[in-house]
Formats: structure tokens, C-alpha cells, sequence
């Protein structure tokens, strides 16, 4: 696991508190260091003026006591060099470790926040293209994660859904295609049966005329029955005639 990877573990509001907390507490050190030389450094120059002041009034050669007062003065100025030296060294130690350490781990962690949100940039940007194969990497349990984590579902949601909808389409287009061979089947079958009423309506044209023929010949049938009626009444006149002429 590398350092991005390891520091993505930890949420983005602790990381930016943590490098709060190490530049002030470099900051503290280091004002520490400097308030620490000052003091010791003025510690050094009380003691130097208060021995002095003591050889100044102590009875004695003035020569011996300016010797001691030289030689105080060289041992003060050391001190005061090593103090100095010491104060520089540490603060070169601080800055060495701010060099080191604050500023490669606050670029690592504004690596690790920007990478995350630059993927989820393009990510979103691809989605709303319309191409939903992109692959979400939301390694880390950071707000960066999380928000990789709800592009994904929000991606994998979007792919169930067009896959739905495609399959309700490829439906539709089975139902259609049903459809429609239904309707060349009733179009078919409404041509046959459009057939038929016209060859029922021409068998109902020729029904019709051999009714009205028939009806011709019946009245044709009455006029010879009335005809042979009246034949045959004539002829029974006749007859009776006959019978009259006969009896006579």
C-alpha cells in the first residue's frame, strides 16, 4: 500500500486537522527554540554583568581584576556563541523538518484529494455522455471514497435502467411485429370475407331474378289455370247441352 492509498483511509477533515496541528506545532517549536536562546542568552548576560559588577567592587590589583574581567568576558562571549550556534542549529533542524516532512506530506495529501475528485470529474462527465463503461476505482474510506462510491451507484443504477428499457423496447418491437402480422392476418381475412359478400351478394342478384321469374311463371300458371277454368266450365255447358240434346 502506497502513502496516498494509506492517508485515504483516513477522512479529509482529519487529515486537514492533523496538518493544522503539525505546522503549529512546528510553529510552537520553533518559537520554543527562540524564546528558549533568549532567555538563556540574557541568563548568560545577567550572570556576566552581575560578575563583573562583583569584580569591579572586590578589593584587589586592577590589573588582576581587569585579566578576570577579560577573561570573563572571553568565557560570556563563548557561551553566547554556543548558545547562538545552538539556537541556529535548532532552528535549521526545524526547518530541515518542515522541508522533509510538513511539505512532501501536505502534497501527498492535496494529491490525494484532488486525484479522487478529478476522476469523479471525469466519471461524471462520461455519465452524463451517455457512456456508462466507465470503471470507478473508490479505493480509501475518505469523502473522496464516498463520493466515487455514489457515482457508482448512481452508475450502476443508470445501466439496470437502460438495460430495462432496452429490453422493454425489444418487447414492444416482439408485440409490434405480433401486431402487425396480426393485422395482414385480419387484412387477409377481411379480403376473403369481402370476397364472399360479393359472391353472396351476386348469388342474392341471382336468387333474386329466379324469384322474379318464378313469380312470372306463377302468374303465368294463374292465367292458364283461369283459362282452363273457363274452358272447362264452357265445356260442362257443353256437356250439359249434350246431355239436354240426348234426353230429348
Amino acid at each position: 500500500m502506497n502513502a496516498q492509498a494509506l492517508l485515504r483511509n483516513f477522512t479529509i477533515r482529519l487529515r486537514m486537522l492533523g496538518a493544522i496541528a503539525m505546522v503549529l506545532t512546528l510553529l510552537v517549536t520553533i518559537g520554543g527554540v527562540g524564546l528558549w536562546g533568549m532567555s538563556t542568552m540574557q541568563r548568560s548576560h545577567a550572570e556576566f554583568a552581575s560578575r563583573t559588577i562583583e569584580q569591579l567592587s572586590a578589593p584587589g590589583d586592577l590589573a588582576a581584576r581587569a585579566e578576570a574581567l577579560k577573561a570573563q568576558a572571553r568565557t560570556s562571549a563563548a557561551e553566547s556563541e554556543r548558545i547562538a550556534q545552538t539556537t541556529r542549529n535548532a532552528f535549521v533542524a526545524l526547518v530541515l523538518v518542515g522541508m522533509l516532512i510538513v511539505a512532501p506530506l501536505t502534497l501527498l495529501n492535496s494529491s490525494a484529494i484532488l486525484q479522487p475528485v478529478e476522476h469523479a470529474q471525469k466519471i461524471a462527465s462520461a455519465i452524463a455522455a451517455g457512456d456508462l463503461t466507465q470503471r470507478i476505482a473508490d479505493e480509501g474510506r475518505d469523502e473522496a471514497s464516498d463520493l466515487l462510491a455514489s457515482l457508482r451507484r448512481m452508475q450502476d443504477f443508470l445501466g439496470s435502467l437502460v438495460s430495462q428499457v432496452r429490453t422493454s423496447g425489444e418487447n414492444i418491437g416482439t408485440a409490434s411485429a405480433q401486431i402487425a402480422s396480426g393485422n395482414q392476418d385480419l387484412s387477409a381475412r377481411t379480403e376473403q370475407t369481402a370476397s364472399n359478400l360479393q359472391q353472396t351478394a351476386s348469388s342474392m342478384e341471382q336468387l333474386t331474378g329466379t324469384v322474379r321469374q318464378s313469380a312470372d311463371s306463377a302468374r303465368q300458371a294463374n292465367q292458364l289455370a283461369a283459362s282452363a277454368a273457363e274452358v272447362a266450365q264452357r265445356g260442362g255447358s257443353v256437356v250439359s247441352q249434350v246431355v239436354s240434346t240426348m234426353d230429348e
